[in-house]
Parts: structure tokens; sequence; C-alpha cells
């Protein structure tokens, strides 16, 4: 599925600027790894890793990976958030322009600070009702895209 939505989205002229493969590194890019931010106090903790990071036309695209939506909307992580929740709170921790300089400086891809941070979740199948606010990609057999309002001019 992680291939699946890779080659999507270069399909669709979004540039990968980074990706972390189930399992480990391919290789090919460099790992999404964010400190993590504790909202409660100034200090940091430890990191937060994303499956993707997309960017086109001043759009960035922020996903997570699971075989199934249900799965991202449901299973939780060590922090006892879903992909969802995790995605939003990436969001509220880290404004646009600190973001953009996080990527530029763990890549060595310019990047403009002037970014709209789009969401989304990648599955292999769509097996619940659509959240609100994101976009979702369902790849494997049929590559089907539900874009969030801000990126339809992305994926028509």
């Amino acid at each position: 599925m992680y291939k699946d939505l890779i080659e999507l989205l270069e399909q669709k002229k979004w540039k990968i600027i980074c990706a972390s493969p189930p399992g480990g590194t391919d290789n090919r890019f460099r790992k999404c790894l964010f400190p993590r931010r504790i909202l409660t106090s100034s200090e940091k903790g430890p990191r937060d890793e994303l499956d993707v990071i997309a960017l086109k036309n001043e759009q960035l695209l922020l996903i997570e990976c699971k075989p199934l939506l249900s799965q991202s909307l449901k299973h939780q992580n060590a922090l006892g958030e879903s992909d969802y929740h995790k995605l939003n709170r990436i969001l509220t921790v880290y404004p646009s322009k600190i973001l953009a300089n996080m990527l530029q400086k763990g890549t060595g891809i310019n990047i403009s600070q002037d970014l709209k941070i789009n969401l989304a979740l990648g599955v292999g199948k769509i097996d619940c009702d659509l959240p609100k606010q994101i976009t979702i990609f369902e790849v494997g057999f049929e590559n089907r895209i539900f874009p969030y309002e801000s990126l339809k001019n992305e994926f028509t």
C-alpha cells in the first residue's frame, strides 16, 4: 500500500519530501522524523514519525498509512492516539514556518515557508465512514482520492 501511494502521488506530480516505509527504510527517501513536543510544557520528548510527506504548489501533505481506514481512526499508538489524532496534534504543535524549516534542514530540499498544510490518510480499503477535514487516499486495486476542500484542484 505504501508503494502504491508513493506511485500515485508521483503520478499526480507531487514531490515526495520524506517517507518512512513499514519495517524500516527503502533508501529512496529520508525518514519523516520530528521531535515530539509536549503541549503542556516547554520540554521536548521523543520523536514522531510520519509515513509520507509530499509537496506540490505550496501545498504540503502529511500522511499516515494503514491497511484499513478504521485502523487509522481507532488503532492507538504509544500515546493512546489514532493516526487521525496524531496528524491533528502535529498540525497544532508545528506552525507551517517551523515545519518548513525542520523539513528543509532534515532533507536538504528547499521548501517555502508559506505552506498550506494538509492532512491525509492513506489506506488500502475504506471500511467505515469517511472522517471530516482530511484527505483520504484509497490505494491498491483501484486508486480513489477523496480530497479535502483545499486540495480539490490538486487531484482533478
